[in-house]
């Protein structure tokens, strides 16, 4: 049952991400210029990253049950079960909702750069 709601639920808070990173953005856009924090490596990176998502469920739905393998995480303690599942939902969904923000930030930073300096 865990396993289900993970997957339901992913892309959903994945959408939820991307609409806030889309509301926030024309706050987040003169922060972003000021800290000068957003390199061309870091946006690579931001990317590339959400590829650990679709891997980051992979990984919680594809764990064994047996005992002998993560002792008291999937097979004797729910409640560990329960945190894992969310703690892959929550970076998972992150990572991938953050990505149109991500696009963005980039395109104003890094190839508009010209235009505001």
């Amino acid at each position: 049952m865990t396993y289900c709601l993970v997957i339901l639920l992913w892309l959903p808070i994945s959408l939820l991400y991307a609409l806030q990173s889309h509301a926030n953005y024309d706050y987040a856009l003169p922060k972003a210029r000021s800290m000068h924090f957003w390199t061309v490596k870091r946006h690579l990176g931001l990317l590339l990253g959400a590829l650990l998502a679709p891997l980051l469920i992979f990984a919680l739905t594809m764990m064994p049950g047996d005992p002998a393998l993560y002792t008291g995480v999937t097979t004797k303690s729910r409640v560990g079960l329960a945190f894992m599942a969310f703690c892959c939902l929550w970076g998972a969904s992150l990572l991938l909702g953050f990505q149109y923000g991500n696009v963005r930030l980039f395109i104003d930073l890094q190839l508009r750069r010209n235009d505001h300096e």
